[in-house]
């Protein structure tokens, strides 16, 4: 889904995810700021996490350790091309029943396990502005597997799609 920005597309996903005010997400403390911003605008609370000092990316033991009944996702941010810890962060949110939101602006072309970067959790941003490295002058992407979550993007930007929601 062709977003203006990568930051539009980041509040189109946390849109889809239907965060609700007071609800926590989980993110990097090392990230760009448009990680951040568009889940404030949804009413969601960044509950910012450790970065890991191999790949650089969500400390997985330090995101669990600060998981409470409020959270409801996780951001990774895939730093400079190369992908957080995908096996340990996607186990995580399936034992507490996170949705996963991959900023991978910074990876495209990176590869985790013989997949995509931004095509392992369950919605993936990319953002196309001229210092990126699939650059198109400005864009964003979201990427998702997930037909609802889809559908729900489209919303925020669409005002007749609205009317067609079950």
């Amino acid at each position: 889904l062709a977003h203006c920005n990568g930051t539009a597309a980041l509040l189109a996903a946390f849109h889809a995810l239907d965060l609700q005010p007071g609800d926590e997400v989980l993110v990097p403390s090392a990230t760009h700021w448009a990680s951040v911003v568009p889940m404030l605008w949804v009413g969601a609370l960044p509950v910012f996490c450790e970065g890991e000092p191999e790949r650089l990316g969500l400390d997985p033991e330090d995101a669990e350790r600060k998981i409470t009944s409020r959270t409801r996702a996780l951001v990774v941010t895939h730093l400079w091309g190369l992908p957080a810890k995908m096996t340990e962060l996607l186990d995580l949110a399936r034992r507490h029943k996170l949705r996963v939101v991959e900023d991978a602006s910074h990876a495209s072309g990176a590869i985790w396990r013989g997949r995509p970067c931004g095509t392992l959790g369950d919605v993936g941003i990319f953002s196309l502005q001229s210092g990126k490295l699939a650059p198109a002058g400005e864009g964003g992407m979201l990427l998702t597997r997930h037909e609802e979550l889809y559908r729900r993007a489209v919303c925020l930007g669409d005002v007749v799609r609205i009317l067609e929601l079950p």
